[in-house]
């Protein structure tokens, strides 16, 4: 994870969140790119925009902590347990699921490196999947609501009905707060061009917009 963007595109930093019991990180992990170390005095899952965030713990700490730890729901995989011991020390009591793995010594830079890299790779493709899967579920509903649209067309009656519910649904899959319907129009006895404001709604200012007619000109904007 060390291997920086291509250019323009920002690549996220690991955010290791470090309590105080446990040791000081080897000089060589403290120098890794796009790896952020903080000292933590209590436990709390708070965003840090788009960086990947772990958790390197110590036995004490995880007991002063528990109740936290399981109600505020950090990232599955996303705790490293400080284990020198080398016992179950957290066996019965952080949540299995929570747990990437127990580091049991430092002495081994590259090797807690490497633990530390394989986390990385873990959460970063976690993430991924996760925004493809809410990608992918925001295109199904989008066709569900033009497939609802279609029906629509076809069952309703009522013209000014039907156009207003297709506006609605179109600022919806638009993510658009204000919309409005314009109708081109030609008078029968001059043959001059005017714009019909046939709907408009507006989310922000909701209120009664009465339908109008003006020029089709240059001299308003959306005469232009």
């Amino acid at each position: 994870y060390t291997t920086e963007g291509k250019k323009g595109v920002s690549v996220p930093k690991l955010v290791l969140k470090v309590s105080y019991n446990v040791p000081d990180l080897p000089a060589a992990v403290r120098k890794e790119k796009n790896l952020a170390v903080k000292r933590v005095k209590t436990f709390s899952v708070s965003s840090n925009g788009d960086d990947i965030v772990a958790w390197f713990l110590d036995p004490e700490f995880v007991a002063a902590h528990l109740d936290e730890l399981k109600s505020s729901s950090p990232a599955p995989g996303s705790l490293l347990l400080w284990n020198p011991k080398g016992a179950s020390l957290f066996a019965d009591s952080v949540p299995a699921d929570l747990v990437f793995d127990e580091v049991l010594s430092l002495k081994n830079p590259a090797w807690f490196l490497r633990t530390l890299r394989n986390l990385y790779r873990r959460l970063s493709l976690e993430r991924e999947l996760a925004q493809k899967d809410a990608l992918l579920q925001a295109k199904e509903a989008e066709n569900s609501e033009l497939l609802q649209v279609g029906i629509a067309l076809s069952a309703e009656r009522d013209n000014n009905k039907l156009l207003d519910y297709i506006l609605k649904q179109v600022r919806h899959i638009a993510r658009a707060d204000a919309g409005t319907l314009y109708l081109l129009e030609r008078d029968a006895a001059t043959g001059e061009q005017k714009l019909r404001f046939k709907i408009t709604q507006n989310d922000s200012n909701p209120r009664d917009y009465s339908e109008f007619v003006m020029p089709l000109s240059t001299k308003t904007v959306s005469g232009y």
